[in-house]
């Protein structure tokens, strides 16, 4: 084989993969447009419901699971700056509502999943999902979940081990 037919199967390798990141591209900016206006029908319908939510009593609001403003800001979506260990931890933590968690048991099922992390890392998720009102502080470095984690959306079972 001369350097030719070496540089031709390059260039073809390099040309098929440009054009495959060119398409993926695209595809993220119409997901990205898709989003933008998902999130701005949203507001429209919350700013809407808002209103009538103040004329109906508690009973029918839950019966249609009217969530508030500030209910509904502790439902979180994940997205795609979330770590993956972040969302290893939530699933964790939701495949056991009831149970008391210590720092230590996540830190070791994130180290036993692969991750690289460090050793902090559980620890300082638990804190945040803690101060965003996911997680019930029950002492030191022992947390439980709060019905809230259920509410995240965007995370599919696929999305964990």
């Amino acid at each position: 084989m001369n350097t030719t037919e070496i540089k031709s199967g390059t260039f073809e390798a390099a040309k098929v993969l440009t054009d495959e990141l060119r398409q993926v591209e695209r595809e993220m900016l119409g997901v990205e447009t898709r989003l933008k206006s998902l999130r701005e029908k949203h507001a429209k319908i919350r700013s809407s419901l808002e209103p009538l939510s103040g004329l109906l009593n508690e009973n029918q609001l839950a019966e249609i699971g009217y969530r508030s403003i500030a209910d509904s800001s502790k439902a979180r979506v994940l997205d795609a700056r979330m770590t993956d260990g972040t969302r290893r931890v939530i699933e964790k933590l939701r495949s056991q509502l009831d149970k008391i968690w210590k720092v230590e048991e996540l830190q070791n099922f994130i180290e036993d999943s692969g991750l690289e992390v460090s050793d902090r890392y559980a620890s300082n998720t638990l804190r945040k999902l803690h101060n965003q009102g996911l997680l019930i502080k029950v002492g030191r470095g022992l947390y439980r979940a709060n019905d809230q984690l259920l509410a995240i959306e965007g995370l599919e079972e696929s999305d964990y081990e």
